[in-house]
């Protein structure tokens, strides 16, 4: 893993400092389009921090509070987020293809347009999580709470939801399964009911309909 240089690591003191200080000492730290790939922020309480563009490719964020952070239009490739709290943080745009998030907390976060291709966000809390335009294709939510979760024009294609939670509860104007060379736009009552079977079934989806694994 790189190490951040005496730069960074004297902003990362001074937002602690602005934290425990309730913002009267320290600063809060701002680092748009900085480049922190492969570096470890493990454990560390990043709470409201201002990363918008940031590049945190392959970096390391174990168990990392990113309570309300912004991390709009941020590059995760294949970031390690296991057990992070990413609480009502903004991750708009962001690209997280193959980005490990289990057993995150991401209640009342915003995803708009977020990229999560190939992502494992296993037993990830997504309630009250607003989804819209987001790509979930081949992502793992296997266990992921999503009660009350909104899903809008969401693509998941090829998704594995086997045990999520919360699914009858969501909101959706639609979204999109079957294939990636012939999608299926399915909304209303049909799309409650392919919610609710993709929880509870060990089979894999195509144009809307359950295929059983033997």
């Amino acid at each position: 893993m790189k190490q951040l240089n005496a730069e960074w690591r004297e902003k990362l003191r001074l937002h602690q400092e602005w934290l425990s200080s309730r913002g009267k000492t320290g600063q809060q730290l701002w680092a748009e389009d900085a480049d922190f790939s492969e570096v470890d922020l493990s454990g560390m309480n990043l709470s409201e921090v201002q990363l918008p563009g940031v590049k945190l490719d392959g970096a390391t964020l174990r168990n990392t509070d990113l309570f309300s952070a912004n991390l709009a239009s941020a590059s995760l490739v294949g970031a390690d987020l296991t057990g992070a709290m990413l609480n009502k943080a903004t991750l708009d745009y962001a690209l997280c293809e193959k980005a490990i998030l289990r057993d995150a907390q991401l209640i009342r976060s915003s995803l708009l347009e977020t990229n999560l291709r190939h992502a494992d966000l296993t037993n990830t809390d997504l309630r009250s999580a607003y989804l819209a335009e987001t790509n979930l294709e081949h992502a793992i939510l296997r266990g992921a709470h999503l009660d009350h979760a909104t899903l809008n024009h969401v693509c998941l294609v090829g998704t594995d939801l086997r045990g999520a939670i919360g699914l009858g509860t969501v909101l959706s104007q639609g979204v999109e399964v079957g294939t990636k060379e012939s999608p299926v736009k399915l909304e209303g009552a049909v799309l409650r009911e392919w919610l609710l079977q993709a929880s509870s079934t060990d089979g894999t989806h195509h144009n809307g309909e359950t295929r059983r694994s033997r």
